[in-house]
């Protein structure tokens, strides 16, 4: 499987999103200690101000892929102090198409698990028909992680429940699965 899925990202994408998608598929991140290294946020920092050319998109693979997500939470705040601007002002300057959809979509995930996926399954319902695709796919991939705190996210950013949201706009034989899935109304 590893071999086929790195074969596709090598056939369909190309340049620094081919290099992030294929580190991403390798894994290699680096696991959480309890420790942060406060002298290696500082470089990662320094490393990504100093990266603002085409031939120093390998630096940002390297960090985003390779860094654990605790101390990529670090290196975000840190950079803003560092420049007064958050982060995804930087790669959406620096970056353009798929690439600076995937870079944007990994600091959106990396700084709130949680709210990321509330906004995919906010935008999945926002459709006349609902993108019951994208529905079930995080619904069920999400039900023994994070639902309950994906759920909370939604109704805080969205001020009504994942479930009440759900059943307002999905209609036929899902319905009910994904009201099963999503399993309570949050009051």
């Amino acid at each position: 499987f590893q071999v086929e899925a790195e074969e596709d990202i090598k056939s369909e994408t190309s340049g620094i999103l081919q290099e992030l998608l294929l580190a991403l598929a390798k894994g290699g991140r680096e696991s959480y200690s309890g420790i942060i290294d406060y002298n290696l946020v500082e470089q990662d920092v320094q490393a990504l101000k100093q990266a603002e050319g085409p031939s120093t998109e390998g630096t940002w693979v390297l960090i985003f892929t390779q860094r654990n997500p605790e101390h990529l939470v670090r290196v975000f705040d840190q950079y803003q102090r560092c420049t007064g601007h958050e982060l995804e002002k930087t790669v959406h300057h620096i970056f353009h198409g798929d690439a600076q959809k995937a870079l944007l979509s990994l600091v959106s995930v990396i700084r709130n698990t949680p709210l990321y996926f509330a906004d995919k399954l906010h935008q999945a319902l926002q459709n006349l028909k609902p993108n019951y695709q994208v529905l079930m796919r995080i619904l069920i991939s999400r039900s023994e992680t994070d639902l309950l705190s994906i759920r909370a996210e939604f109704k805080k950013k969205f001020g009504k429940s994942l479930y009440s949201s759900l059943q307002e706009a999905v209609k036929g034989d899902c319905r009910s699965a994904l009201l099963a899935l999503c399993r309570a109304e949050d009051l």
